[in-house]
């Protein structure tokens, strides 16, 4: 009967106390069987013996010559070692054995054979004199041919309690690790505590090792790698220093072979430790430097800087998370990385483990081994630094990858075009993937520079399709043609950019190609008689994932056709799964998700209802104002537009799920998206519908509906709706939700924490309310932040959106004294910011702020001129800030605060005016704004000598005009011609406009220098 598993390592099998065995020990000579030869001479033995111990009439033989059904056992040793040998070697496991298990007639008595044989392949020879000669395999090794193989063969009756009811009882499992025999090599069948103690002990041997216990720390060192523990490579560093020390301290038969190194290098980098590739290097220059020391020493092979390499790419996936923050490491990671090629080692020592530090680790290797004598590269390894490069999503993560494909081109076309060089679709396929990562760090800072950054990498992306594009069809190589990762990958980036007009189109365009592609695939396939099996793995088909990114480019747009696109491709694609039933452009949970979240930001007003931007008094208060009551789900229907669509897939969603579809289960982020939609609209009665979508996931939630369970996001975009909604009451029921998670959050529950974005949107509540004293209550409540956050809670730190959002509140006020409270803010925030606190950095929003409550400062004239000096004090510091630097929006208001605070005949202003305006056209920042300000404060005259040549009539009056090319535009008379002129910023020079943002348009006006030039 075959035995299942292992047993325990020094434990047997449970036998009665009545033992057969023979006389004498069998001895026979080992006999190599010939080609054709059907049994040897210890089969034929066996055979004999079982038939020696009579009435076999049933038998299963488990024999070292039948491989699929042998089982082994460990038994003690037969013998007790020698005074000679070492006190390792009595303590060492026992070799394997083998079992012959016989059933015969008899239900009461079975018989079981044990064989216990020492062979070459699983148990070394333990003189120290005696070698192996395996001229076969060409090893050089000796054999004392004097010593043979023997074999016991002892025989125990099992004890008949071991049966019931004629029935073998199986023994108790052994201990087994994660993995099988195959995979975790030598010692399989030991646990981790058990492994570890083995290796202690051979450790703590003190005399010098013999053959056999050099050859146990290698098999430990390679048993260690393959269990990739956390102490994995740990352990196997000290067997690899200890065969180091005996090597050194005389030892011949110690020798650290490059598979060794190998084999600890794997372990440290397959172990799990953050410091591991690390330490792998570490290893590997230790390689390095023995071998330089003495060419004797293993030289450095091409495996162990690949195993290195491989350790560091997989350690930036999990240090992206950990460490992206770490700005300071990462400057002196630039820095250094212009160094001299002699101080390349230097590099590769000391780096925090960040995914961009991990990646130029890997590269740093990459160069190391093209240096090698015989630069046995391959394109395989150059793909695995590019994705490394590509995982790292930082601004330079497309433009390095690049820089190591060019390096491969150059490699290939050095060597004579080695085919192992040969740069494949996965090259190209993985540069685009990495410009794409580089969008999407650009997306993260919404700066007028990052955008751009977003775009450039988008359309890098794409230059790279093209030219796969042209190669394959000049060269017919298919090495080059690109295929649906490719295009997919060119439509991600474009979903990364960030921008607003050129990637929704220009998504569109190439999933239409893909789709005329396939088109014209099926085409030719249908024509000729080749197997589809080939085209289907290498199909430009559009799929889910293609369609999806369409979708998230027009979500990002915030386009306001966004909603209606993102539902037309949503309709496309349940139509051609319900036509064709093809599962790979099946509609999915992202597809419906993202269309909400494309509705959501288009921000389309409902058609049947006011939208609610301004104070209505009882605005989201009356269930029946105007509002549709949904008789579904307690939801109220709000008119036609994008949340009244967004209420509308979900509930598309929620039928595909009740027929069964369960891919199609709404979850959190599902019902947030919608709320979101809702709080957007700033419908009527958004906010109040939003608040019964998040108490209608409350009591799901409490029927065992897990993954609608609501976090702290849902509670702060319903507090959010509540502050777009305007409502008289949406201050109490914003302080009443907050309250709801406070006690939520006290009671255990941890995902309802109110966190800065709580706060903020509370902040922002109060600063859009008509109130009174709504400002001090703000303040107050920035001032609740700022204690629990110096008391240690990090999760509600003050920003600097929560700064702005007070001084907002107090320029809105109409309480005496607002323009010094703004200013004292401010220097609070500057404060805080220096402090450590980089999330308080001031921002020009802050500055604009600022001057704009200055600029509607109420009182008699004595408080309008502090507020004057306030805001030129705080203009000229924006103008040497380090932090950031003045725009439209910024000049516009400084000259509102010149209008409202100077009087006509203030000899202050003109010169003021004037050197406000020339320094805005210097910048570029001439926006329509600043144009309307500039002609409400200033006389004709002053217009006349800032406008110059685009200003004809310096007298003023009816007939005064703005000429710019042929369009003549009429201006209005008097000191402010203030009703006539309707002269915009696209008139003026284009130096004057360049780096003007129009953010209600999400425009971007032509940059001066934004011109991209060149091809990939």
């Amino acid at each position: 009967m075959k035995e299942k598993g292992f047993t325990e390592p020094g434990t047997m099998t449970k036998t009665s106390t009545t033992t057969l065995s023979l006389s004498s020990k069998i001895h026979y000579r080992r006999r190599k069987c010939r080609r054709g030869s059907s049994l040897s001479n210890n089969f034929l033995l066996s055979w004999l013996f079982v038939l020696f111990c009579g009435r076999a009439t049933k038998t299963t033989l488990s024999l070292f010559i039948f491989p699929s059904i042998i089982t082994p056992s460990f038994h003690p040793p037969l013998s007790e070692p020698s005074a000679s040998s070492s006190s390792f070697i009595s303590s060492r496991p026992p070799s394997p054995t083998y079992s012959i298990m016989v059933e015969t007639n008899d239900a009461t008595s079975t018989a079981s054979t044990v064989v216990h044989t020492k062979t070459k392949q699983h148990q070394r020879k333990q003189s120290v004199g005696g070698k192996y000669n395996n001229k076969k395999n060409g090893r050089n090794l000796d054999i004392d041919k004097k010593q043979k193989q023997m074999a016991t063969l002892k025989v125990t009756t099992l004890n008949s309690s071991l049966l019931k009811n004629g029935k073998k009882r199986t023994n108790k499992k052994p201990v087994q690790t994660a993995g099988t025999a195959s995979t975790l090599g030598a010692y399989s069948n030991y646990t981790i505590s058990q492994l570890l103690q083995y290796t202690e002990d051979l450790l703590a041997t003190e005399e010098k090792m013999n053959p056999s216990e050099l050859h146990e720390c290698h098999r430990l060192m390679s048993s260690w790698a393959k269990r990739c523990v956390f102490n994995s490579g740990v352990m196997a560093e000290k067997l690899l220093m200890r065969v180091i020390k005996e090597r050194d301290t005389g030892n011949e038969k110690a020798f650290p072979s490059a598979n060794m190194y190998n084999t600890v290098i794997n372990a440290w980098a397959k172990c799990g430790d953050p410091n591991g590739p690390s330490k792998a290097t570490s290893i590997l220059e230790l390689m390095e430097q023995r071998h330089n020391q003495d060419n004797m020493n293993a030289e450095p092979l091409t495996k162990c800087y690949v195993s290195a390499i491989d350790g560091w790419c997989k350690s930036s996936s999990y240090s992206i998370s950990s460490n992206s923050n770490d700005r300071n490491s990462r400057n002196n990671h630039q820095r250094k990385k212009g160094a001299q090629k002699n101080n390349q080692n230097q590099r590769c020592k000391g780096k925090s483990i960040t995914s961009e530090s991990s990646a130029e680790m890997a590269e740093c290797l990459l160069d190391k081994l093209g240096k090698l004598p015989d630069n046995t590269r391959h394109v395989k390894h150059f793909n695995v630094v590019m994705n490394a490069w590509a995982e790292t999503i930082t601004s330079n993560s497309g433009k390095k990858a690049e820089e190591i494909l060019s390096k491969l081109i150059d490699a290939y076309n050095s060597q004579n075009s080695p085919l192992h060089l040969k740069p494949n679709k996965t090259s190209y396929n993985t540069v685009i993937k990495a410009w794409g990562n580089s969008a999407l760090s650009a997306q993260q800072k919404r700066y007028t520079n990052n955008i751009n950054h977003g775009v450039r990498a988008a359309q890098k992306a794409e230059q790279i399709l093209s030219y796969m594009e042209e190669q394959y069809e000049k060269h017919n190589d298919a090495d080059l043609k690109p295929d649906r990762i490719t295009y997919t990958s060119v439509l991600l980036a474009w979903a990364n950019s960030g921008e607003k007009n050129i990637a929704p189109k220009r998504a569109e365009e190439i999933l239409e190609k893909m789709e005329r592609l396939n088109q014209r695939e099926l085409q030719l396939e249908m024509s000729s008689s080749s197997s589809n099996k080939w085209r289907q793995e290498q199909s430009i088909k559009p799929d889910t994932v293609a369609y999806n990114s369409v979708i998230k480019v027009w979500a990002n747009s915030g386009h306001a056709q966004a909603g209606e696109k993102s539902e037309s491709l949503l309709n496309r694609m349940e139509k051609i799964y319900q036509e064709t039933g093809d599962k790979s452009i099946r509609p999915d949970n992202i597809s419906f998700n993202s269309v909400i979240h494309a509705l959501a930001n288009s921000g389309v007003p409902s058609t049947s209802s006011k939208s609610t931007s301004g104070r209505s008094k009882n605005s989201g208060r009356s269930r029946n104002n105007g509002v549709n009551n949904s008789k579904k789900k307690g939801v109220v229907v709000v008119g036609k537009g994008s949340a009244h669509r967004a209420l509308a897939v979900l509930e598309r969603m929620e039928a595909l799920h009740a027929a069964g579809d369960i891919k199609m289960k709404p979850d959190i982020v599902t019902y947030n998206s919608v709320m979101n939609a809702l709080a957007k609209s700033r419908e009527m009665g958004a906010a109040q519908n939003a608040e019964e979508i998040l108490e209608r996931l409350e009591r799901l939630y409490q029927r065992g509906l897990s993954n609608v369970r609501p976090d702290a996001y849902s509670y702060n975009i319903v507090i959010s709706a509540w502050a777009n909604s305007g409502d008289i009451f949406a201050a109490a029921r914003a302080e009443t939700l907050v309250q709801q998670m406070k006690d939520k959050y006290h009671q255990g529950d941890g995902r309802v924490k109110p966190d800065t974005m709580t706060y903020n949107s509370l902040l922002t509540v109060w600063s859009r309310t008509a109130e009174k004293h709504s400002a001090s209550k703000a303040e107050s409540i920035l001032e609740t932040m700022i204690e629990l956050y110096e008391s240690g809670d990090t999760s509600v730190k003050p920003d600097a959106h929560s700064f702005t959002t007070v001084i907002n509140a107090w320029s809105k006020s109409r309480e005496r004294g607002k323009a010094q409270k703004a200013e004292s803010l401010l220097r609070k925030m500057e404060e805080f910011y220096k402090s450590g606190n980089k999330n308080a950095k001031p921002n020009v929003f802050v500055y604009a702020t600022v001057l704009n409550a200055c600029a509607y400062t109420f009182g008699d004239q004595e408080e309008k001129e502090e507020a004057l000096d306030i805001a030129i004090k705080v203009f000229g510091e924006l103008q040497k800030s380090r932090y950031t630097q003045p725009n439209h929006v910024t000049y516009a208001t400084f000259l509102k605060v010149c209008g409202n605070l100077m009087v006509t005949n203030d000899n202050r202003k003109k010169p003021l005016v004037s050197y406000v305006f020339q320094q805005c056209c210097k910048d570029g920042q001439v926006g329509d704004a600043v144009l309307n300000h500039l002609i409400k404060i200033v006389s004709p005259n002053l217009l006349n000598e800032l406008l110059g040549d685009y200003y004809i009539d310096g007298e003023g009056g009816e007939g005064a005009s703005i000429i710019h090319g042929k369009a003549t535009k009429e201006v209005g008379a008097g000191t402010g011609a203030k009703s006539g002129f309707i002269v915009t910023a696209d008139d003026l020079p284009p130096e004057w406009t360049c780096n003007v943002r129009e953010r209600k348009n999400f425009r971007m006006v032509p940059n001066c220098n934004s011109k991209i030039k060149g091809s990939w």
